[in-house]
């Protein structure tokens, strides 16, 4: 007589495996990561403040800070602009707040900075689990660059808030919530994820047409007055990425700062081409040629 089988007991786990740590301990230890990121931002900060590039800005540096202090001061700002203008938004309200000092966006930067933590976390979690996020939160925590960078004025730890921020807002979108893409486009501004959103749906056309749609506009929204700033202030739309010509610009103050000025006017000569609005390398380049 075949006898019964007993039925095998289950063994409750997550989605993701995570038996350590639970809910209250994860939050924990997260919070003291984060705490102990800020630390170390701070104290980087507080460490560098008498250095003199604190006060006086450099290259890429220089150009957020004298178009932040513009804007703060109620005007426009160079234009064409070559670059997108958020980050000289972002410092100069800054300024505003705070009365124009050093110090105070750095330390922004370092709380920013710290922040980002979170939505790394939050997106490790997502994907892999607690061990995972925990994991991901005190790499970033203690990583040299990020730490660097929040001392910087530059663009690194907002652009890096902002893709970690699509991120989460994507994987949410994607999740039945396809409002979210317009959020997605805001917070990246390039068509990689418009592609995406055609590529995942790509079976129901038709089902992706709105996410899209959304996304499209999302992009779109930020870029255009920036495009028609330039459009009348310059008479052309300006390539808003900047990238190519500075790139040339700062292999021409290498090439002076090594004597090979001749070479260096060449790759000047070579930005405004790209683009004719660069001012950094017109100015440069007409001192050169006195």
């Amino acid at each position: 007589m075949a006898r019964k089988s007993r039925p095998t007991p289950t063994v409750p786990h997550s989605s993701h495996g995570d038996h350590w740590p639970n809910h209250g301990t994860y939050l924990r230890i997260l919070l003291a990561i984060t705490l102990f990121a800020l630390a170390l931002r701070v104290g980087y900060v507080l460490e560098i403040r008498h250095q003199p590039h604190f006060t006086a800005p450099e290259t890429d540096a220089a150009w957020y800070d004298n178009q932040a202090r513009q804007i703060a001061d109620g005007r426009l700002g160079e234009v064409p602009f070559f670059r997108v203008p958020l980050y000289p938004l972002v410092l100069s309200a800054c300024y505003r707040l705070f009365g124009g000092g050093y110090l105070m966006p750095r330390l922004f930067q370092a709380l920013l900075s710290a922040l980002t933590i979170l939505l790394l976390a939050e997106l490790a979690r997502r994907l892999a689990g607690r061990r995972a996020a925990l994991l991901a939160a005190a790499l970033l925590a203690c990583h040299g660059l990020s730490i660097y960078f929040s001392g910087e004025l530059l663009l690194t730890t907002l652009i890096i808030a902002l893709d970690l921020g699509f991120l989460l807002a994507f994987l949410a979108a994607e999740d039945g919530r396809p409002r979210l893409h317009l959020l997605n486009g805001l917070l990246l501004a390039a068509p990689l994820g418009f592609i995406w959103i055609l590529y995942g749906h790509r079976h129901r056309l038709k089902q992706s047409t709105a996410p899209a749609a959304l996304f499209f506009l999302g992009v779109v929204l930020p870029i255009l007055p920036v495009t028609l700033t330039n459009l009348v202030a310059g008479g052309e739309a300006v390539e808003l990425d900047g990238s190519r010509p500075v790139y040339r610009y700062n292999y021409a103050l290498a090439l002076g700062q090594s004597g090979r000025e001749n070479e260096a006017l060449e790759q000047l000569r070579a930005a405004l081409e790209i683009d004719p609005g660069f001012e950094p390398a017109r100015q440069m380049l007409k001192t050169a040629e006195r």
